[in-house]
């Protein structure tokens, strides 16, 4: 009978000169600490963990499941001195790697290793209900009149019914959006969100809103904000698309983009966003920013506000239930010749066992 899963366990791979069985070898011990944005432990059912020396072919590999711990201690037998790529994969979040010296017979730490959300594992949010929105928002949404979203009668749906109906990523958009607008102050005192008029439209990177001249002349006028080029941005008639302007942060940049109907009077539209761009290679130190989309998403947005501006979220991720998981189920099993939990990762496609009960 073909096995179903293959075990993954501590190893150590390659041959090295006084790794021979009896043979007192040096060990080597790393404390990490593994965190999400918000300083948390890892939602996260194993991370595969490796080191890589960058003078000589020893290469070491560990699973390791955080079960609600942050703190991770692991030893290395016979590694030698010297200079390691470390890499650690998890399952809900990006890749990580850092460069780390490791000496022989110490205990090698860093600052904690943070880890923004892989946003392909999220599959859903948790958010406030509306009733617990800063009045602002929920001002926003019982004005709003979207396009997409109405009632069997055609009418736009507004307030708690246009909340309940927004999918998880347009829901993140709005809540992103909101965190950073109200958060950016204008010379008169009022903040970017106080601004805003009626919403007429969202997507998961960006929301257009009703406004007037006093919007665009406080950000003309704010040395926060710097001009950039508007041409690639949306149009909506009757509006015309007049300029647009940046905040001058070095990550998740809000831009407002100004359009006019007509050439003279009050009435503006907005199209505002948040600039994703390199932020999470810049902020993080993840192995690759890999573009999935050419919308910027929601969920990445987050955690750059997180990180580089400390902008607290309105709203958490869900993963998939660890129960449901198609081609990875953690088996918790004490092994005798390891001395610790043996970990099972199942082929995709391969049916998943259930875990003995007895165990």
């Amino acid at each position: 009978m073909r096995e179903l899963c293959r075990e993954i366990r501590h190893e150590q791979i390659g041959t090295h000169v006084g790794s021979i069985r009896g043979e007192n070898m040096a060990t080597a011990k790393i404390q990490l600490q593994l965190v999400d944005v918000q300083g948390r432990p890892l939602d996260d059912p194993d991370i595969l963990v490796e080191f890589f020396s960058t003078e000589s072919s020893k290469h070491f590999r560990f699973t390791v499941s955080p079960n609600g711990a942050a703190n991770v201690n692991i030893s290395l037998v016979d590694p030698g001195n010297g200079m390691y790529r470390v890499l650690l994969m998890p399952t809900n979040y990006r890749t990580v790697q850092f460069f780390l010296r490791i000496m022989e017979d110490g205990t090698t730490t860093r600052k904690p290793v943070v880890f923004p959300v892989d946003p392909a594992k999220v599959v859903s949010i948790t958010a406030p209900a509306i009733g617990a929105l800063p009045q602002p928002l929920q001002d926003l949404l019982g004005n709003a009149m979207v396009d997409g979203f109405t009632d069997a009668a055609g009418a736009p749906l507004q307030g708690a019914a246009l909340y309940s109906a927004l999918p998880a990523l347009l829901k993140a958009a709005l809540l992103n959006l909101y965190t950073k607008s109200a958060a950016t102050q204008l010379g008169d005192g009022q903040s970017v969100f106080d601004k805003l008029g009626t919403m007429i439209r969202l997507k998961q990177d960006r929301l257009f809103a009703k406004t007037a001249a006093a919007l665009l002349e406080e950000t003309q006028q704010d040395t926060f904000f710097h001009e950039v080029p508007e041409t690639l941005h949306e149009s909506i008639a009757p509006y015309h698309l007049l300029i647009s302007y940046k905040t001058r942060d070095a990550q998740g940049n809000l831009q407002l983009t100004f359009s006019r109907n007509g050439d003279t009077g009050d009435d503006y539209l907005f199209d505002m966003d948040i600039d994703q761009a390199q932020g999470i290679r810049n902020i993080f130190e993840v192995l690759q920013n890999a573009v999935t989309s050419s919308l910027t998403n929601p969920y990445g947005v987050r955690e750059i506000l997180m990180a580089d501006q400390k902008l607290q979220p309105l709203y958490d991720f869900k993963f998939p239930d660890r129960e449901h998981r198609v081609g990875h189920l953690r088996i918790g099993r004490t092994s005798p010749a390891w001395g610790g939990t043996v970990r099972k990762r199942c082929d995709i496609g391969q049916p998943v066992p259930k875990p003995d009960s007895n165990n």
